[in-house]
């Protein structure tokens, strides 16, 4: 038997290929399928089945992409009604090799939220178990998706949890849908693989009574990014949409990036510190590495993406982030990058930055604005300065003067250049970024 994980960096999720003789499974596949599709053949395996632990709302799920190619069939659990694949109930048993996949149905997270076992030839105990979202490691799922019931769903997870999952036993190798950075869970750890037992000593969620259990689940804070919507929709009747030209990305030089500005977006995905320096106006800059996090917050889902990037692989990392979440609108680089836009006498702008000792300062007299997570702000922020999330800036830019001056901060600078990018592409003139945010700040006082 042979487990393969397959990482999407941007997003922090886990998707799973198995594989025993000539059959194979994929356990919660992302869009870009090729992969999958790759290993198997190196095994000179088939894929026979899709397993969608859960409508995932943070990305498109890539059912539909590899059974384009295989043919193999899906399966969701019961609980919605999905326009595609098949419903598996609790029970369900596939043969995979010598291997029995076991289905579990495990509500919580959502309500058809599933995870499955995996059964050796002849065995009664289980050998690992592929969780979605319903038990990460360190953390459990969000149980926050139907506001009005959630204390029914954190009594559905906390029911799965200690009445489906850990009975299958301590010896249980344990395989999430996520890893540390997800925005599915606050308290994932850095490590992607655990077993039950461990999980059931050390996780502290699990330490808790079922009433315990629940009051935490409710008074829980997560982000929703308005993008969710779009991925449970998506991901509820199934993406129509075929990737096409994987790693190809339309290449524009000076005139024509500029010709389709009006009708565009510009999204500039290079580091903070380059893009603070020199940039083109009314750009919004999202780090390569941050797309997975924000994108969804700012981009248009109608308009094609005009996109500026230190070279080629890094826009076609770009690319991929961006098809996971959705975008299949067009995109195009500009050739040869900011060089060539500096080199034809177009317009540049940059955003002064600000020091730690300058805010230290001249704390009394600066705008701040602090573009964390409400979360992190409990750990302290700079005295006087106005809290704003960062997603949630572009609908507070009405109640902001645009004439003033504002220092933007963060945990250490690439958020707030984001959001001054951001500001900046909606007429704020005198926006500044603290470089180095509370990181710094920390250390000064």
């Amino acid at each position: 038997m042979i487990i393969e994980k397959i990482k999407t960096d941007s997003l922090a999720h886990l998707s799973y290929l198995i594989i025993d003789g000539s059959d194979a499974i994929v356990i919660d596949p992302c869009r870009h399928v090729l992969e999958y599709l790759n290993k198997a053949k190196a095994q000179n395996a088939r894929i026979k089945y899709i397993f969608e632990t859960h409508r995932n709302e943070d990305l498109v799920t890539g059912s539909r992409e590899l059974k384009r190619y295989c043919g193999a069939k899906i399966f969701h659990g019961e609980g919605l009604d999905f326009k595609f694949g098949e419903f598996a109930q609790d029970g369900d048993e596939f043969k995979v090799g010598s291997m029995t996949a076991k289905v579990l149905a495990t509500p919580g997270h959502t309500p058809e939220s599933i995870s499955i076992a995996l059964y050796p030839e002849k065995q009664k105990d289980a050998v690992a178990v592929f969780t979605g979202d319903a038990l990460f490691v360190n953390d459990v799922g969000r149980t926050d998706f139907f506001p009005n019931q959630m204390e029914e769903y954190a009594g559905k997870l906390y029911d799965s949890l200690f009445e489906k999952i850990l009975p299958l036993g301590d010896q249980v190798v344990l395989y999430p849908a996520h890893g540390a950075g997800s925005v599915c869970g606050g308290g994932i750890a850095d490590r992607e693989v655990s077993t039950l037992g461990f999980e059931k000593k050390n996780n502290p969620m699990l330490q808790l009574s079922r009433e315990e259990f629940i009051k935490k689940k409710v008074k829980e804070k997560h982000q929703q990014p308005p993008y969710f919507r779009k991925m449970e929709e998506l991901n509820l009747k199934g993406n129509d949409q075929p990737l096409k030209n994987y790693d190809e990305i339309h290449l524009f030089n000076v005139q024509e990036f500029k010709n389709s500005k009006d009708n565009a977006q510009t999204l500039d995905v290079r580091a903070p510190e380059a893009f603070l320096g020199c940039h083109i106006p009314h750009t919004l800059n999202i780090p390569e590495d941050m797309l997975g996090a924000y994108a969804g917050y700012f981009l248009d889902y109608q308009k094609n993406i005009l996109l500026v990037a230190d070279n080629y692989e890094q826009a076609t990392k770009a690319k991929k982030t961006l098809e996971i979440l959705g975008f299949d609108n067009q995109i195009n680089l500009l050739t040869k990058g900011m060089l060539a836009w500096e080199t034809s006498g177009e317009d540049i702008e940059n955003t002064p930055l600000i020091s730690a000792k300058e805010v230290l300062n001249q704390r009394d007299d600066l705008n701040l604005i602090d573009v964390r997570k409400p979360d992190e702000w409990e750990e302290g922020i700079i005295e006087g300065a106005k809290k704003i999330f960062l997603g949630d800036l572009k609908d507070a830019l009405g109640d902001l003067n645009p004439e003033k001056n504002y220092t933007l901060y963060c945990g250490s600078g690439k958020r707030a250049t984001i959001a001054a990018s951001l500001m900046q592409a909606h007429g704020f003139k005198k926006v500044d970024v603290f470089m180095g945010s509370m990181a710094a700040y920390k250390k000064l006082q």
